[in-house]
């Protein structure tokens, strides 16, 4: 209709009543594409007015696309709608049920997702979907954050998780609860991610790890510098963390790990070469951890752990296997259970300082690979068995000043001493101090020799020990002659950082 003004409408003299009806409508020049603007302009910039509608659209509900939250409306496609006008994304109301059968795909860059606490549920039979999927390995999808979702599932899982990230950068979990029910596979699955945090997050019953990260390669397919911080895992089927592949920059901090069946912490990977390194994990609490070893590292390198406490555990607190290097260890509690070891040590160049650790069966058990080892500062008491027991002869093994109290045992260099057969050089292996000669090999050096070294040499058969006044790590005896053993002889020898002396024997 064309434009009227009111006072050329018919009975414009008389006063209106409700019996008038003045259309309205939206001239030229108030007419703009959505609603009224908002807002003000800065002065001297290229800012342009805001609609109220453009300040709606800064985040969209899932309702807003057809979702209707009632735990029984499958809610897949409206959802999925949402995330793909790329624009934040959250719900009309708090505490709803979201029932979605296909997993739910985020791609977009800087993207947020806010359910405001309610339940996000995945119906699929096959077990083997995820309920969300950020990324799509092909691009890398940067600035996504989730945050304050409940996630459940219907049927028991085989595989999948809560949420998939493949290929991101700059990714956030945060105040996220993943109730398993024993149902969903993994909680957080991080694949290829580059400046991920991980954040006050509670991940409960899953069949599998709570959190599983992993790389593909080296560079852009590495998962790297991942932040852990603030999170409770507890009764998952699997490890609390796991660490595959290609995983370094792991920054782990104030997290409570409970009542997990296997290990709360793993570290590990395919092969030493697809290890990487820096590890860091600091405040973390261990408790009631199932069987096997609570911190199980293994390939990897450059781990510290600092201000822990363990307590409670069915297996072994920390095991260090021999594919792994450089290793701290400080400042921290165990309480070791009954029967169970504190630390166990197989790999090389370790630290374990300022620690304390009551009650268990041994305190630091040090393997025959162990090696360049340092227990110094430590408080080991109540141990049933023994508080340091090197009794497989490990190599380079310094214990210093520890305060050991009320231990079965304070010390061992071995239940057992090590034999070796003679040579020439009579190798030496491991860190004894006592050795078994088998053979008849006649021999006028020792191999594995430095300084301060002593060592006992208890022989089984007749042999020649040749004397030397020259040549390193030659064997020097008193009265420069040849000692030709028997059976049962011993003799002790010290090292001065060239040669072998002669300190006593027994014939």
């Amino acid at each position: 209709m064309a434009n009227v003004k009111i006072s050329e409408l018919p009975l414009a003299t008389s006063p209106l009543d409700s019996s008038v009806e003045i259309p309205v409508v939206q001239g030229g020049v108030t007419k703009r594409a959505g609603v009224a603007t908002t807002g003000y302009l800065q002065a001297g910039t290229s800012a342009a007015l805001r609609t109220a509608q453009d300040k709606m659209r800064d985040w969209v509900a899932v309702e807003d696309f057809g979702a209707v939250g009632d735990g029984v409306t499958d809610d897949t496609a409206a959802i999925q709608a949402a995330f793909n006008t790329g624009w934040n994304v959250n719900c009309g109301s708090q505490r709803k049920t979201y029932r979605i059968t296909n997993t739910l795909v985020m791609t977009a860059t800087n993207q947020q997702l806010d359910m405001r606490q309610s339940v996000l549920n995945l119906d699929d039979a096959t077990g083997l979907l995820s309920h969300i999927r950020v990324g799509d390995n092909i691009t890398q999808s940067n600035g996504i954050a989730i945050n304050n979702i409940i996630f459940t599932r219907t049927q028991v899982a085989t595989a999948g998780a809560a949420i998939f990230a493949n290929f991101v950068g700059v990714f956030t979990v945060q105040n996220c609860r993943v109730f398993g029910n024993d149902r969903i596979w993994r909680g957080i699955f991080i694949q290829r991610g580059l400046v991920c945090r991980i954040l006050d997050n509670y991940i409960q019953n899953t069949v599998a790890q709570g959190i599983f990260l992993q790389g593909t390669g080296t560079g852009i397919n590495a998962t790297n510098d991942i932040k852990i911080t603030g999170n409770r895992i507890e009764y998952t089927g699997g490890e609390g963390l796991s660490t595959y592949d290609f995983t370094e920059g792991l920054y782990v901090r104030n997290n409570i790990f409970f009542a997990i069946a296997s290990a709360a912490v793993y570290l590990d990977a395919s092969a030493k070469v697809n290890a990487l390194v820096s590890f860091k994990f600091e405040g973390n609490d261990y408790d009631s951890i199932g069987g096997g070893s609570v911190f199980y590292v293994s390939k990897v390198s450059n781990v510290t752990m600092a201000d822990s406490w363990f307590s409670n555990n069915a297996g072994t607190d920390v095991r260090i296997e021999s594919d792994a290097d450089s290793v701290v260890i400080n400042c921290g509690q165990w309480y070791t259970s009954p029967g169970q070891i504190g630390i166990q040590i197989a790999g090389t160049d370790v630290n374990i300082t300022g620690i304390q650790m009551l009650g268990g069966a041994q305190g630091i058990v040090l393997k025959s690979t162990a090696a360049r080892v340092l227990i110094d500062g430590n408080t080991i008491r109540n141990m049933t068995s023994i508080a340091v027991n090197a009794f497989e002869g490990p190599t380079d093994i310094t214990i210093g000043d520890n305060a050991f109290g009320n231990n079965a045992a304070d010390v061992t260099t071995g239940f057992v001493s090590p034999t070796v057969a003679s040579a020439d050089p009579l190798p030496l292996l491991g860190g004894s101090n006592v050795y078994n000669v088998t053979g008849t090999t006649n021999f006028g050096a020792i191999s594995n020799g430095y300084a301060g070294r002593t060592v006992t040499l208890i022989f089984s058969d007749v042999l020649t020990v040749f004397t030397s006044v020259g040549g390193v790590s030659t064997v020097v005896l008193d009265a420069g002659a040849n000692f030709t053993t028997a059976a049962d002889n011993t003799l002790t020898l010290a090292h001065n950082g060239t040669r072998w002396y002669e300190i006593g024997r027994k014939v």
